[in-house]
């Protein structure tokens, strides 16, 4: 038994490779005023990039423009923006599996060979009903709840490493 991301894993437990990677932006990669959060961040997703992966970038549009976004994590393939209906009705922040969908459509990818890492588990969810791979990485506001059952990282660059290194975290 080998031990990635502080999550005992099978030597088994292998991903195969993926074609896209979509990154929640606020919480996961830069805060609201657009710092980023992980030095390696964007290191990491200029690796992705490198491997031949398409890197997506899920942004609320507030209050941070996506130019902003970009000149943060570097160059990305799309910054994905939910439309009002691809929210829930109960929270702004909720997303529907049809975002997600439309989001790897956008990229030329079926959500099968997507992974989605991302700080909030609503996203999260409807990556996994969208047919999604999802990774989470815990924030300072994630509920300790949310970490039930979720395949995870302790930040970015070591979620990205462990999926280009094809090993389920």
């Amino acid at each position: 038994m080998t031990l990635i991301a502080a999550v005992p894993v099978e030597p088994r437990a292998r991903w195969r490779s993926p074609a896209a990677l979509v990154c929640d932006a606020v919480g996961t990669l830069v805060d609201a005023r657009g710092a980023i959060l992980d030095a390696g961040s964007a290191d990491a997703l200029e690796r992705a990039r490198a491997a031949g992966l398409f890197v997506a970038v899920v942004h609320d549009g507030w209050p941070m423009t996506s130019r902003r976004l970009r000149d943060a994590v570097g160059p990305v393939d799309l910054v994905a923006v939910p439309c009002p209906d691809e929210r829930t009705a109960s929270r702004r922040d909720e997303v529907r599996p049809h975002f997600v969908r439309r989001t790897c459509r956008c990229l030329g990818v079926e959500p099968a060979s997507c992974v989605v890492i991302g700080g909030r588990r609503p996203l999260l969810v409807a990556a996994a009903w969208a047919g999604a791979r999802t990774v989470m990485v815990p924030n300072d506001v994630t509920p300790l709840f949310d970490l039930r059952g979720q395949c995870l990282a302790p930040d970015i660059a070591t979620a990205i490493a462990a999926i280009l290194d094809g090993v389920r975290t």
